[in-house]
């Protein structure tokens, strides 16, 4: 950080704030490009910068719950089937993880101010022609460069704070950006479903329109560069190409997986080898001494709290990603909050693990509630430990690895509950009519019951009989399933639990140490 923005943390220099208002007035001062006059001008404006950066970030997570929302009208207007529908998001999610790894490497490249403003405008643009696609293949074609520009919107946003707010004010800068990541998608399912009600689902994307001009407005004119873009350094094409394969294969892999049953599909399989051949490439080349430009620099691994996070991130995405109803700003020890996260998470997933079939609503209530406020104590803690011991120059590479490890981790969490759900599905509804002979008193009395109260209203014998074989089915069907989430839920805790140790390899940041980003 320039030395005139370290004079700042003590008492901002009254020279160089005059200078600048020289400069307004149209007075001498020094060239914008200098660093110095660009540190001091992004501190001048750096909450109105946050205000900007919170509402990109703020429209790339809202517009994914809204789209899931408006996903079936989609279908039915466009013509198509849900299984073809779906690619609106899978597109999208495919072309983000491929891009997300590469923010710190198109940053450096074009500049983060050029970055960022780029990728509003793509994310803008792309959501505005989303609204207005009439097939499927155009959709699916803007939303895939709409994830690509959604990409940069949290990663190098929350990199940027890092470079703009002092060491200070990170305590407060980091929850105020992750309530305003919050606020909206809670927001999303709600806003999505009065949209397709009251207009259609093309208004899900235009709403994007005006956020994404005013925070792009905000960006271009009041965030400036403290360092010079490199656009001289050799691009590393291969490098790019085998992650693109690799993660894009992998993705599907995960998103499609479930669906077509995995192993037994021939395009799983080839995908499955493609993806492991090309990632297992991709990272020898990223480390070969022959690489000297690589685009995504794994060195920054070498950090024990780094890579300790990272793993504990793959676990928040898998499980754990909830509402974050609550941050901590305690000057306790970073890693009694991330145990203290992990434990509370355990506590819900233990609360909603012993739910049944006649379970309410209010029965989830607190086990929620108690989810919410353990990721309040992980998302933090985990990246003020992860890289709050690294140097500025690594934390853009660092956030991206931190939020590429949270959006694999929660497809990963995805795919394989999803299978793990269907599969003790079968099992538990097959135990369940183990027990349901006619020789067993209570099964022949039930039947008998239900079969009696059909005929009391009507019904003939033998629909009667029907009729009560299937009141059974379907307690039968709700028992089955409330066992299966009881099991994904204990799954969960034990994630949870085989993540504790990697608290012993988080090193407790020093104090002025580089400030944690989060993604």
């Amino acid at each position: 950080m320039p030395e005139t923005l370290d004079r700042q943390r003590a008492g901002r220099p009254a020279q160089v704030s005059e200078q600048i208002i020289e400069q307004k007035s149209g007075g001498q001062s020094p060239p914008p490009s200098t660093a110095s006059w660009a540190a001091e001008a992004n501190f001048r404006y750096r909450w109105l910068i946050l205000a900007a950066l919170i509402l990109a970030a703020a429209m790339e997570v809202l517009d994914t719950t809204i789209i899931n929302v408006a996903l079936p009208q989609m279908a039915g207007n466009l013509s198509t089937t849900i299984q073809e529908i779906a690619w609106v998001s899978t597109g999208y999610i495919l072309s983000n993880v491929v891009v997300l790894p590469m923010t710190a490497f198109l940053n450096t490249l074009f500049g983060r101010r050029n970055y960022l403003v780029g990728s509003i405008v793509l994310f803008t643009v792309a959501s505005f022609f989303c609204g207005t696609s009439h097939s499927l293949g155009g959709l699916i074609v803007w939303r895939i460069l709409q994830g690509a520009g959604g990409a940069a919107l949290i990663s190098t946003a929350q990199a940027t704070l890092v470079q703009v707010f002092s060491p200070k004010e990170q305590a407060v800068v980091q929850p105020v950006f992750l309530m305003g990541l919050v606020v909206f998608p809670t927001l999303g399912p709600t806003l999505g479903g009065w949209i397709t009600d009251a207009a259609n689902w093309n208004w899900c994307f235009f709403i994007n329109v005006p956020i994404g001009l005013l925070a792009g407005g905000l960006v271009f004119f009041l965030l400036h560069d403290t360092e010079p873009a490199r656009r001289d350094e050799p691009v590393d094409w291969a490098g790019i190409g085998l992650m693109a394969t690799g993660l894009a294969s992998l993705q599907y892999v995960l998103e499609e997986g479930e669906q077509d049953d995995w192993f037994s599909s021939a395009s799983i399989v080839r995908l499955s080898v493609l993806s492991a051949i090309t990632l297992a490439a991709f990272v020898a080349w990223q480390l070969s001494p022959r690489n000297t430009h690589p685009v995504v620099d794994f060195r920054v691994l070498r950090n024990g709290s780094l890579s300790a996070g990272i793993g504990l991130f793959i676990a928040v995405g898998f499980g754990l990603y909830g509402v974050i109803s609550s941050s901590p700003k305690s000057p306790l020890d970073a890693r009694l909050l991330t145990l203290l996260g992990i434990m509370l998470s355990m506590t819900g997933m233990w609360g909603l693990a012993h739910l049944n079939a006649q379970s309410s609503v209010s029965d989830t209530f607190w086990p929620l509630i108690i989810r919410g406020f353990s990721v309040g104590f992980l998302f933090v803690p985990v990246n003020q430990l992860a890289i709050g011991s690294l140097k500025p120059a690594q934390v853009n590479q660092s956030v991206a690895l931190l939020g590429l490890a949270r959006q694999l981790g929660g497809s990963i969490g995805i795919a394989i509950l999803a299978t793990f759900l269907q599969s003790q599905q079968h099992i538990n509804r097959a135990n369940l009519v183990g027990y349901l002979t006619p020789t067993r008193p209570a099964y022949a009395e039930r039947v008998s019951g239900l079969a009696g109260t059909l005929t009391a209203h009507g019904y003939s014998h033998a629909d009667a009989q029907a009729g009560a074989l299937g009141v059974i089915e379907q307690v039968i069907t709700r028992q089955a399933s409330a066992l299966s989430f009881n099991g994904s839920f204990l799954l969960l805790m034990g994630i949870s639990a085989a993540m504790l140790p990697t608290l012993l390899l988080l090193r407790k940041s020093k104090p002025g140490a580089a400030p944690a980003a989060m993604h």
